[in-house]
């Protein structure tokens, strides 16, 4: 009768926890596609921004200052590797007449989610574009949408993925369908189309994407492909013809990138999306007006972009800007351009923050200071009040004419703000990690209590050993036999069949190399049906136990909902790779408890092996 009850309640028990993890992976991914930001604030720190930036005439109508440039092109080549960009003969020589550096990306690192933060100068957590599948307009502001409010001239020569995240905005709109892009003439299309908004629209800022150097990455293996490496050569001529429309005296040309590409494709993924290094380095290269050539920058972020476009153009920085002007490829601009300009960007970025405070720590009754959107004294919203000092001496400096003084503690306040914002964030978290250790702890109670009820006082060794040598044996034949990699990229565009050669042959591959450990336990006493059976449900219970404390763990450190922030993706990634291992299982731990019992009962039928009652251990 036990054997019976075994037989049934562990296959059982494993297809529901099969189930619960399929849900889990499910709601994951799901809150990470549709993850929308709560505490956007469009519009609230846009109505202080502005006021204390203002340096004498404007040019453009709603500017904050006069352009300091003609115009702005701005060259975004989807997929464009650091390293890569190094062997582009054109784009070398644009380095030694102006600066050049690299830019960190942020994450998830996919091609939408890049636009949206070369458009807004905001994290995905703020401007809320996760991956490529998200629909509509980004919540945060964009430098397109202050172009237009204040009758500055753009022109987009780009993936329509681009007119998505930013609306109809832009002045000359020069959109081709993400469908096409496959198709080598796109390129030659945006090319075309560029020369001539560049001889007949005259935009004040630029935009222009091409996407052929990306998608050889996917569709042939990498970025160390000849086919790879061709496309960016073909785009380093199409640069060239770029800059040859441009009077470099009067203009700038800034070229980068949305993400980079892995080394070659993960079987059934693509080549990015996640953390790896060579995924979130992108290359900045920055020629013309106020340029000095052969100038070596310090490493920036995507971020930054935004706000030296806004800055060159004489426009507000977008509302939820996290970027910094890029000043030290500008060393000629005058102390009071940059100060009066610097502490623009840092007004903005002030009213932000305290809106953002200010939503994550559910603080009400933020009061902001007029002029300068900090928010006053007695809001309760902690780090706030030294930053605001530190602004309020900038402001008395830029009044008092002490431009470089000014232009400094603008900085040490965007500092300030900027830490005030990321204590907010991490107590947030922390409390929450708090609300779910009661979870944790009871999960982990019930976790041992099947453990001890399945295995008994003698297997427990047994089991454990199992659980361990399966992770091993799963995380090296995921990588090294199959092909795989641990990257975020894996998930988004794989389908069911493309999941269970990624997952399930490597599970179901580790429990085969481990196997002989099920007939060495099974048949130490003679392997009759009372040995045949506990050892198979053993062997599959392990696995479920071992990823249950990675999935333990993972729920203390993110949770299984991405709601307000994006956590550490890294987790996350390891923590649906356990959970997808479960699903795979569930198969398993039907059949082999079922063919262990037809094994026993042939074996006893032939006249072999003891039972468990009749062994002396």
């Amino acid at each position: 009768m036990k054997k019976t009850i075994g037989l049934i309640i562990v296959p059982v028990l494993a297809l529901l926890a099969s189930f619960a993890a399929m849900q889990l992976a499910l709601t994951l991914q799901g809150s990470l596609e549709n993850y929308r930001p709560d505490y956007a604030v469009t519009g609230a720190a846009a109505g202080n921004a502005g006021k204390a930036g203002k340096a004498g005439d404007t040019g453009n109508a709603g500017a904050v200052a006069r352009p300091l440039v003609r115009r702005v092109v701005l060259v975004v080549v989807d997929g464009l590797r650091a390293d890569t960009s190094l062997t582009m003969p054109f784009l070398n020589e644009l380095r030694r007449q102006g600066a050049a550096t690299t830019l960190t990306v942020g994450q998830p690192s996919f091609s939408k989610p890049g636009y949206t933060v070369l458009s807004t100068g905001a994290w995905q957590e703020v401007n809320g574009v996760t991956l490529n599948t998200h629909q509509g307009l980004t919540a945060a502001d964009t430098v397109f949408r202050e172009a237009k409010a204040a009758g500055v001239t753009t022109a987009a020569i780009a993936d329509e993925w681009w007119g998505e995240v930013n609306g109809p905005v832009v002045t000359y709109p020069y959109y081709y369908a993400d469908s096409a892009s496959h198709d080598p003439r796109t390129d030659e299309e945006a090319y075309a189309n560029t020369l001539r908004s560049l001889r007949e629209d005259r935009a004040a800022l630029t935009l222009v994407h091409f996407c052929q150097v990306d998608t050889q990455a996917h569709e042939s293996g990498g970025a160390r492909t000849r086919r790879y490496l061709a496309a960016a050569m073909h785009i380093d001529g199409f640069i060239r013809g770029i800059a040859g429309e441009l009077d470099l005296s009067r203009d700038v040309l800034m070229v980068t990138a949305d993400h980079g590409h892995l080394d070659k494709n993960n079987r059934g993924g693509s080549g990015h999306g996640g953390w790896e290094p060579e995924v979130v380095t992108v290359p900045l290269v920055i020629a013309g007006r106020g340029v000095p050539g052969g100038l070596a920058l310090a490493p920036g972020r995507q971020v930054d972009v935004p706000a030296t476009v806004s800055a060159l153009l004489g426009l507000p920085a977008p509302a939820e800007n996290q970027g910094r002007i890029l000043w030290q490829a500008f060393p000629g601009v005058e102390a009071r351009e940059r100060a009066s300009r610097e502490m623009a960007v840092v007004n903005r970025f002030a009213g932000f923050a305290a809106n953002y405070i200010q939503k994550v720590n559910g603080t009400a009754g933020v009061r902001m200071n007029g002029t300068d959107g900090v928010a006053g004294e007695g809001t309760g919203l902690p780090g706030l009040s030294g930053a605001k000092a530190v602004w309020a001496g900038a402001g008395r400096a830029l009044a008092a004419g002490e431009y470089t003084a000014a232009f400094r503690q603008a900085g040490e306040a965007w500092s300030a703000f900027a830490d005030a914002m990321a204590v907010a964030r991490q107590h947030r978290i922390f409390r929450e990690r708090l609300w779910r250790l009661p979870v944790l702890v009871v999960f982990l109670a019930v976790l041992i209590m099947l453990g001890r009820l399945i295995a008994g006082k003698r297997p427990r060794l047994f089991l454990t050993a199992v659980g361990i040598a399966y992770l091993g044996l799963d995380y090296l034949l995921y990588h090294w036999i199959f092909g795989n990699t641990f990257s975020l990229g894996v998930f988004p565009d794989s389908d069911l069949a493309s999941f269970f050669r990624i997952f399930a042959l490597p599970a179901y591959a580790a429990l085969l190399v481990l196997s002989p450990g099920l007939f060495w336990y099974a048949g130490r006493s003679g392997g009759g049906v009372r040995e045949w059976v506990p050892a198979a449900e053993l062997f599959v219970v392990a696995p479920y136990l071992a990823l249950s404390v990675i999935e333990a763990l993972s729920y203390l450190a993110v949770g299984y909902r991405i709601s307000w922030y994006i956590p550490d993706l890294r987790v996350a990634f390891f923590s649906m790779f356990s959970l997808m291992q479960m699903v795979f299982l569930g198969p398993v731990a039907v059949l082999l408890p079922l063919a262990a019992w037809l094994a026993g009962l042939t074996r006893k039928f032939a006249g072999g092996g003891r039972s468990f009652a009749n062994r002396g251990e």
